[in-house]
């Protein structure tokens, strides 16, 4: 009896340990470096759905021009506030890195230029609809080191840097870059 006895608390201390070691691998990279967030709302169009979870690397990142990051709302200065707890926008924002700190930006109707350059964007998806009178074009922007100007994919639904309410994003408040699709599988084109 003893022996049987034995074995099955050599047995619970093996799953036991299994347990913990994968407690603390998870918790390793987490930290390290890999976090997930979930897309919510259809700023980036035709490159991310709503609903898609991404796995984010901030593992000695530093962003750069076309990255898709991911930004922690709770801590963008513009980006947050009590009206969008109370509407449920309190979700990471997630935008393409057009520009970052040092370069000039020029939003025109029909193109945006980086340093003078227009930019090929073929993953820009526009719905075609008519630009209103208030639409944030004609801007030239000059983006001060520490801070990222970034847009979504789809223009025609992204509050991104174009707007006031967001603005520049300090490097400091990406979560980090989105590397894999997790639901479903697959890489980020």
């Amino acid at each position: 009896m003893e022996n049987k006895a034995n074995r099955f608390l050599a047995g619970l201390y093996d799953v036991v340990e299994v347990a913990i070691t994968a407690l603390v691998i998870a918790t390793l990279l987490y930290v390290a470096g890999f976090r997930q967030a979930q897309v919510v709302g259809d700023s980036m169009q035709n490159t991310l759905q709503s609903g898609q979870r991404l796995l984010l690397n901030n593992f000695f990142y530093e962003p750069s021009r076309g990255d898709i990051v991911v930004i922690n709302r709770y801590h963008a200065e513009k980006t947050y506030s009590a009206l969008d707890l109370e509407l449920g926008r309190d979700e990471p924002l997630i935008k393409r890195v057009i520009a970052v700190g040092g370069d000039t930006v020029q939003v025109e109707s029909d193109a945006v230029y980086v340093n003078g350059k227009r930019l090929d964007e073929p993953y820009v998806y526009s719905s075609q609809n008519m630009l209103q009178p208030n639409d944030p074009y004609g801007m030239t922007v000059e983006v001060p080191e520490g801070y990222l100007f970034v847009m979504g994919d789809h223009r025609d639904e992204s509050l991104d840097s174009r707007w006031s309410e967001v603005g520049l994003i300090k490097t400091s408040d990406v979560m980090g870059k989105a590397v894999w699709r997790l639901t479903p599988f697959g890489g980020i084109e």
